[in-house]
């Protein structure tokens, strides 16, 4: 009888000491959940604060759908926090993908995400598991930050007090050029590391990074996807940046504004080109289309237009007038002669009567070579057929 007893006692206080591990495994899970993710309601749901929705715009916030905005919201909160892996509250995994996909674009400060992720969700459930990929561990992305940050300030503290926001977006796009190199092989070339950490990047790197400073000065900047067509009629995928500017917006290509970006035809020894500052949609749209993921505002200004305003924009084709800036920049010893035209026909007049046999550029040639003492002279010249600018480099 005692044995009996003895077993029933152990058997007792067994299924007690077991019991104490689930409830206490279960409210350790509890804790989990809601420290790592969100707060959640009676039914399970995940609680979306209010203050993750304030203050949030941006160029692909402002078109995904309300639903979407207030995924955005969630997801945003949990980047930022550096969490890999949260949970947040939609109806369908479509609205978490286009949330995830808009946080990404309008956020170039999140450069330890790389873009891969997974939604997954019970049956029947609205609670939406967001798994993501960071391209570093979450300990090391503080000091990283830490050193963007400083070489941003560093580029801020040069920007004067009262420069336009076209000065701004000048000294932006000539920052990114000027500091980085353009390369397939860079790291982290997909986000602003590539940029302001190593200083090699391609497209991606470039546009990103442009937009992150455009941003730290309060100036709106969008980051647009497409393809460009480049030698001989091939798509390639490209980035590019909206920039709005005095109520108007202006399309900008940082990367192709780089001379290491150019397969070898840019003038020697140019360390940056203006062609693809502040450009109208139309013109643009001769080499790049967007990839039609959002809405790109119609660009149709062209008060700065960087050869308008440095008065090398000529509205159609006249010989004398294009005479004289060739010998005006002779005479003023200029490195370099830019000419861009307002159309297409007027810009091939201009390229035929100044490089064919006996051209316009023969005789300030020649007086140069006469005052540089020299028999021999040779001059470099290229041609953006797609934007109808030409450079000539004495």
């Amino acid at each position: 009888m005692r044995r009996k007893i003895g077993k029933i006692t152990v058997l007792l206080v067994l299924t007690a000491f077991l019991a104490m591990i689930l409830v206490n495994r279960q409210w350790i899970m509890a804790r989990v959940e809601e420290t790592f993710f969100q707060e959640r309601d009676k039914s399970g749901n995940v609680i979306v604060p209010e203050a993750l929705q304030e203050g949030l715009s941006g160029f692909a916030y402002d078109q995904v759908s309300e639903e979407q905005k207030l995924i955005y919201g969630q997801i945003l909160g949990g980047l930022q926090q550096y969490k890999d892996s949260f949970y947040v509250t939609a109806a369908e995994s479509f609205d978490v993908q286009e949330a995830f996909f808009a946080v990404l674009t309008d956020h170039p400060e999140l450069f330890w995400v790389d873009g891969v992720a997974s939604f997954s969700a019970k049956e029947s459930s609205q609670n939406w598991n967001v798994k993501t990929t960071f391209n570093m561990a979450a300990g090391d992305i503080p000091t990283v930050k830490a050193r963007i940050e400083a070489v941003c300030e560093e580029f801020l503290q040069t920007i004067p007090a009262d420069a336009s926001d076209y000065d701004k977006v000048k000294a932006a796009y000539e920052y990114v050029i000027l500091n980085t190199d353009y390369s397939m092989d860079g790291v982290q070339n997909q986000n602003i590391q590539s940029v302001f950490v190593t200083n090699i990047s391609v497209c991606a790197g470039y546009a990103r990074a442009f937009q992150y400073l455009l941003t730290k000065m309060g100036i709106p900047c969008s980051y647009i996807t497409g393809t460009v067509w480049r030698d001989g009629g091939v798509a390639e995928e490209h980035a590019w940046n909206c920039v709005e500017i005095d109520g108007a917006f202006y399309l900008v290509d940082a990367t192709w504004g780089d001379p290491t970006y150019a397969s070898g035809d840019e003038l020697d020894d140019a360390a940056i080109s203006y062609d693809y500052l502040c450009l109208t949609t139309e013109e643009l749209s001769r080499s790049h289309t967007p990839s039609g993921s959002y809405t790109v505002p119609v660009c149709d200004s062209r008060k700065y237009d960087y050869y308008l305003l440095q008065n090398k924009y000529y509205e159609g084709y006249d010989e004398d007038t294009v005479s004289q800036a060739l010998w005006d920049s002779v005479n003023n010893a200029e490195a370099a002669t830019e000419m861009k035209f307002s159309d297409y026909d007027s810009y091939s007049a201009a390229k035929t009567a100044i490089f064919d046999e006996g051209g316009l550029i023969e005789a300030p040639a020649r007086k140069k070579m006469e005052w540089d003492g020299i028999t021999n002279y040779e001059y470099r010249y290229i041609y953006n057929d797609e934007l109808y600018i030409l450079k000539i480099s004495w």
